[in-house]
């Protein structure tokens, strides 16, 4: 007769099973059965986790120094620090002819756009205008950002998502595309008049 132990550790979601790998299939189908009858009321149904069966019964060592106790638990995972990094923008340098160029730089001296979101809209706007298309991928934007002498804003994806947030244009396969709302914004309430 073989020894057949399991361990259930329901808090951890975790399954420690030691038998032959003939009883292997039967345990574990019993074990399911508990572990529905048990979780049905109070949790939703655990997934199955591949499990590797080895011919032999595993052996654990007992030891008298806790130091040396082995735990079935994995790791904990480390969270890493720094966040999340910016993307490294590439100039594409056939995006614009010279004259389109100077045309992009008046377009956004005439703008005067001042938040990032507004910055973002005035050379879609006017990429879209010149270039007759309606995406344009952080490169191309990053792009633009250079040809007018400005700082490309550090997280231009997380512009591309404020603005989506604030319904100016969507993510469309990577590229930025702005709506009708963001070409109104240009044509109509830049450059920002002040309030006196």
């Amino acid at each position: 007769m073989s020894t057949i132990k399991l361990k259930i550790d329901v808090i951890h979601g975790t399954m420690d099973v030691e038998c032959s790998g003939d009883d292997f299939q039967s345990v574990m189908s019993r074990a399911e059965k508990v572990l529905e009858n048990f979780g049905n009321a109070t949790r939703p149904p655990l997934t199955e986790k591949k499990a590797e069966v080895s011919e032999t019964p595993r052996r654990t060592e007992k030891s008298d120094n806790p130091s040396a106790k082995q735990t079935s638990a994995s790791p904990k995972a480390k969270r890493k620090k720094g966040g999340a990094r910016a993307a490294n923008w590439k100039i594409v340098g056939d995006l614009m002819s010279e004259d389109q160029r100077n045309q992009l730089k008046d377009f956004y001296k005439e703008k005067a756009p001042g938040k990032q979101n507004d910055q973002v809209a005035v050379l879609a706007h006017k990429l879209g205008e010149m270039l007759n298309r309606e995406g344009f991928d952080g490169n191309e934007i990053h792009t633009a950002f250079q040809v007018v002498d400005q700082k490309t804003p550090a997280n231009l994806s997380g512009v591309f998502g404020n603005m989506a947030a604030e319904g100016l244009g969507k993510m469309v396969d990577k590229k930025w595309t702005p709506n009708f709302k963001s070409d109104d914004l240009v044509k109509h309430d830049l450059p920002a008049v002040s309030k006196d």
